[in-house]
């Protein structure tokens, strides 16, 4: 009877210690997220950005960034993921080389061999639009900026776009053409200029849609090859249909070419309006110097917020100091991706992909909470319902916000100067 008795007990203590440390046994050192970006290619400085921002993030999350602790910022003050012990995010980078299809296959690549908990990139469009489905066939909850409107218009349960898409990253250009409009300027046909590339045409068929709900009849629509070498016919075409309002849809390389064509073909039209690419690159602003000058752009952040959001400074700060150069729309929207992977592993308390596809869903973060100028909050297609942009002229060679005007840095300069008045 004794013996049956002691065996029970020790059959009940093992059920204890089971109950005890195997939980403890199954938490992870280290969570491993999978980050794709172009690092060679034609556009290394902007996937160098998106790097060094996503590497600040995880910096933060792991303890490493000390300016943000006492701060509201999403993972400041923690040291490690919090409700796994404080375990250590740790990023793995993949090289798209701009193209779609390195992109898909870096993505099976790291997905099959690093078998990471999550998934962000590709930057390009093009790129996410190749390897959407590769992350939905495994499973893998992955984050976006890609602006391209199909990728939350096929049903993907695992991707979500945390920054603008399309539609929301246009409508900036029409409230800022309206508010231009009530301070007597005046134009006279909008016309594209776009790469024939996901970003591009899903991007002028959002600027075509939204123009005609507001009676506005789009003009000329130019678009043209990436591998161009020569712009000259797209400049002239622009040019000779008098457009005065251009939207331009570019990455790094035709954008150089675009703007000396511009120069060399005396176009300046009164505004031109990007939705970020060539103009975020810092490449672009190395190779045309003055020529930058009077750009403007959808712009999603800016440390001159620090008035009503004061962590941007000292986030800023800091990051210049050990990048000697300020943050930009890239590097804040990788941080912010890095913030959007944390918070869902955190509250899924958990590395499994499923998990944190299930937390992701209900994410909800304030604009207090994340660098840029919105926060993160997902509709049913995985939209960020809460995305919102600004406006950013090219002055001096520094982005500067001219609208809203409540957050304006600077007055914007309107029309843009004949080439021979500069």
């Amino acid at each position: 009877m004794r013996g049956r008795v002691l065996g029970l007990v020790l059959a009940i203590i093992g059920v204890v210690a089971l109950g005890v440390f195997a939980p403890d046994a199954q938490v992870p050192k280290e969570v491993v997220v999978g980050v794709i970006i172009p690092l060679t290619g034609p556009a290394p400085g902007t996937g160098q950005d998106c790097k060094v921002g996503a590497e600040f993030a995880a910096d933060m999350i792991n303890g490493g960034v000390k300016a943000a602790t006492g701060s509201a910022l999403l993972g400041a003050g923690w040291n490690g993921i919090p409700s796994l012990g404080g375990a250590r995010l740790k990023l793995v980078f993949a090289d798209s080389q701009a193209s779609p299809e390195v992109g898909r296959a870096e993505a099976e690549r790291l997905i099959t061999t690093v078998k990471p908990s999550a998934t962000m990139g590709a930057w390009h469009s093009g790129v996410t639009v190749a390897i959407a489905p590769v992350i939905e066939r495994y499973r893998i909850p992955h984050t976006t900026v890609s602006t391209a409107t199909e990728l939350t218009q096929r049903g993907f349960q695992y991707l979500f776009r945390v920054g603008v898409n399309a539609h929301q990253g246009g409508e900036v250009l029409f409230q800022y053409l309206e508010w231009m409009g009530k301070d007597g300027k005046k134009w006279n046909k909008l016309g594209q200029l776009h790469e024939d590339t996901a970003a591009g045409v899903n991007f002028a068929n959002a600027v075509e849609e939204m123009a005609k709900a507001r009676g506005i009849t789009p003009g000329l629509r130019v678009p043209y090859s990436r591998e161009q070498a020569n712009m000259d016919s797209e400049i002239l075409k622009l040019k000779s249909a008098g457009i005065d309002v251009l939207v331009q849809t570019s990455y790094t390389s035709d954008g150089i070419i675009i703007r000396k064509t511009m120069r060399k073909l005396d176009y300046a039209p009164a505004l031109i309006f990007s939705q970020g690419g060539f103009d975020d690159d810092p490449k672009f602003y190395e190779a045309m110097g003055d020529d930058a000058n009077f750009g403007s752009k959808r712009q999603l952040w800016s440390p001159a917020l620090s008035s009503s959001k004061p962590i941007l400074k000292a986030i800023n700060d800091e990051f210049k100091r050990r990048n000697g150069r300020d943050m930009n729309d890239n590097s804040v929207r990788y941080f912010t991706n890095v913030q959007v992977i944390a918070d869902s592993i955190n509250r899924a308390r958990s590395a499994e992909p499923a998990a944190i596809q299930k937390a992701m869903v209900g994410t909800d973060l304030r604009a207090e909470q994340v660098l840029l100028v919105h926060g993160v909050k997902f509709d049913d297609k995985h939209d960020n319902v809460l995305a919102r942009a600004m406006v950013a002229q090219v002055l001096d060679r520094q982005l500067k916000i001219v609208f809203p005007p409540e957050a304006a840095t600077a007055r914007p300069v309107w029309p843009i100067p004949a080439w021979s008045a500069r």
